[in-house]
């Protein structure tokens, strides 16, 4: 039987997004909608509704002719606000009444169930294969020749910053809006030193939650780009440990801030790792 297979374009998409929904299977990673939505070039997020259909249908018919369970790997595209998936997706749940009658913690808890069971399942790779799919590779070529650029730079930490870097560095300090924070601010850092005296461009603390940004200005080249997703990592463990050591419940976000948009090449590798890129114009 022939499964998504169409001129249609929102199949020719759903032919796209499938491969990428499998690899974020396997590593046990959702995606933002809006991630997703950059990662194969489509402006409008909402666009996906129907590629995500597609794709549920697509596992419907493949589940009935192989009489066997499959997850529904679409859950795991989720909104960045709700945390959740967008409500195409209820239709294809087997427990659909309780969804919709239940609370959003208690749904919060289906999902997580749906998700266990789509990051344990062991044949995805049959399920593409069956599709005429092949998986996405983990790291493309161009990707590769940044890696290997980055490799081979050496870092020198007291070399200072550019002017173009402190420049997009204070302006995000001045307008926390920029990257979307929210929560009142009780106090703000430029070049915060952690414990591990590792420093992070800018810092700010609310009552509770800690956000903290690493910044790239627009004369970054992609192997910069690279590093600081890296180094969004690094900062996320260091929120989360100064914020135990302080008594505190960790509650924490670092965010990659973009003078611009990210280099496709690094698309992927910022949706594999989970980190939070906000282009900023």
């Amino acid at each position: 039987m022939q499964y998504l297979k169409s001129d249609k374009l929102y199949i020719q998409r759903a032919r796209k997004v499938f491969p990428i929904l499998v690899r974020q299977a396997q590593i046990g990673q959702k995606i933002y909608y809006s991630d997703l939505a950059k990662e194969i070039g489509i402006p409008n997020p909402r666009n996906l509704n129907y590629v995500l259909g597609a794709i549920g249908e697509s596992i419907n018919t493949i589940a009935d002719d192989w009489e066997e369970e499959i997850p529904p790997i679409q859950c795991i595209v989720i909104n960045k606000n709700s945390g959740l998936p967008g409500e195409g997706f209820v239709g294809f749940l087997s427990n659909i009444d309780e969804y919709q009658k239940a609370s959003k913690s208690k749904r919060e808890e289906i999902i997580n169930m749906v998700l266990s069971e789509i990051f344990i399942y062991p044949h995805w790779e049959e399920v593409l294969e069956e599709l005429d799919l092949n998986p996405v590779e983990w790291i493309e070529p161009k990707t590769k020749k940044i890696v290997r650029k980055l490799r081979k730079k050496k870092y020198q930490g007291s070399g200072g910053e550019g002017a173009e870097h402190k420049a997009f560095k204070e302006r995000i300090f001045n307008n926390p809006e920029l990257v979307k924070i929210k929560p009142k601010i009780i106090e703000r850092y430029t070049e915060y030193e952690f414990l591990s005296k590792d420093k992070i461009d800018v810092l700010f603390k609310g009552k509770f939650n800690w956000i903290g940004i690493e910044v790239k200005s627009k004369k970054s080249s992609p192997e910069d780009v690279l590093r600081g997703i890296f180094q969004v990592i690094k900062y996320q463990s260091l929120l989360k440990a100064e914020q135990i050591i302080e008594g505190l419940e960790p509650e924490y976000r670092c965010v990659l801030a973009l003078e611009g948009e990210i280099p496709n090449e690094l698309i992927p590798i910022a949706n594999q790792l989970k980190v939070e890129v906000i282009e900023v114009r």
